[in-house]
């Protein structure tokens, strides 16, 4: 048998012991005291009914005594389940279901490799999308229920800042090139940061488990976190472990919130940098087919003329000789090739 249906169960059974058990006090009273009795039993029975709330599965309730809400730690969070409440109480219902969220940085990488590269070459916007519900576990230091302080756009803003704010300090440090080749180790490095209740390069547990040196220093995190080994431990042993599973990142602590999934979607450089990038490649194209075409170029002076002719359109050329005052002048004629009727 289920909680759930246990709990049916004994509420039915309650409610029918009080219709059975107030008529027949009532039947039966003769002196005052079976007749208080009979009062307290009614009594009784009104409390039970009025004591119930029922909790679904995509929400949660918070209970208020007096105009007061009940904090955390003193019980004051209902969850799925039909639960007990005073009758004076009062609920207040949240909505616990997921909601979507998109989310976009941008941070600036070291120089790249090319000697051309302009200003701000190194610019790289990431963008990346998360599901987050309130958390009803998570309150401030009176036990009232964090997320109730934030409003959505203050949640989304202050992610994208600390997630900005961690991938700045790997960035920096990393060529252009690299951090664009590292979408999985940013996903998550960015994940950790969102989940996690300490960031895996931080975790000394982790890092003696893996065999790697502590500290790792910023210029050698993107490494780590490429790893293959180090990226399947990472997911097996912290997020998907339900110890660490159950516990909230300072992110979801100080909003009062649970991110569900997270996914990076893209890294790619800026606009102005892939202009530049795409003027690089043109350049290193044309320098190529520059080198092939000198390698092939004829040393005779008589073949070169002849290569440059034709890729002119002319297939002949007749030098004349042209009697003047002053001598006779050499002339040519030139002969267009001629072209196939179509």
């Amino acid at each position: 048998m289920t909680p759930v249906v246990k709990r049916a169960v004994r509420i039915v059974a309650e409610i029918a012991f009080f219709a059975i058990a107030i008529p027949i006090a009532i039947a039966l009273a003769d002196t005052w005291y079976e007749w208080l009795v009979a009062i307290l039993l009614a009594l009784a029975a009104v409390w039970e009914l009025f004591s119930y709330v029922t909790v679904h599965p995509v929400e949660f309730a918070n209970r208020i005594s007096f105009g007061e809400r009940v904090p955390i730690q003193e019980g004051g969070i209902l969850k799925e389940k039909t639960s007990r409440k005073l009758p004076w109480e009062e609920v207040e219902f949240f909505d616990h279901q997921v909601a979507n969220h998109q989310g976009d940085v941008e941070v600036v990488t070291a120089t790249g490799s090319s000697s051309t590269a302009p200003k701000g070459r190194g610019v790289v916007k990431l963008k990346f999308t998360y599901q987050s519900r309130p958390n009803a576990n998570v309150g401030d230091a009176r036990g009232r229920l964090r997320f109730r302080e934030m409003s959505a756009s203050v949640v989304e803003q202050g992610i994208n800042d600390r997630i900005e704010s961690e991938l700045i300090t790997i960035a920096v440090v990393t060529s252009l090139d690299d951090f664009l080749g590292s979408k999985e180790a940013l996903e998550v490095i960015a994940r950790a940061v969102v989940e996690l209740p300490i960031m895996p390069h931080e975790d000394r547990d982790l890092l003696n488990k893996l065999g790697v040196a502590y500290p790792i220093t910023a210029d050698k995190s993107l490494e780590f976190y490429a790893n293959p080994k180090n990226k399947d431990v990472i997911r097996q042993d912290r997020f998907n472990h339900p110890d660490f599973k159950n516990l909230p990142s300072p992110v979801e602590e100080y909003f009062g919130i649970d991110v569900t999934q997270f996914m990076l979607t893209s890294v790619l450089p800026s606009d102005a940098v892939k202009a530049a990038l795409e003027s690089e490649r043109r350049a290193e194209a044309l320098k190529a087919s520059m080198d092939v075409f000198k390698e092939d170029f004829p040393d005779s002076p008589e073949e070169r003329k002849r290569l440059a002719l034709a890729a002119s359109g002319i297939s002949e050329v007749t030098q004349l000789d042209v009697s003047g005052s002053s001598g006779a002048t050499p002339i040519a004629l030139i002969q267009p090739q001629k072209k196939g009727k179509s």
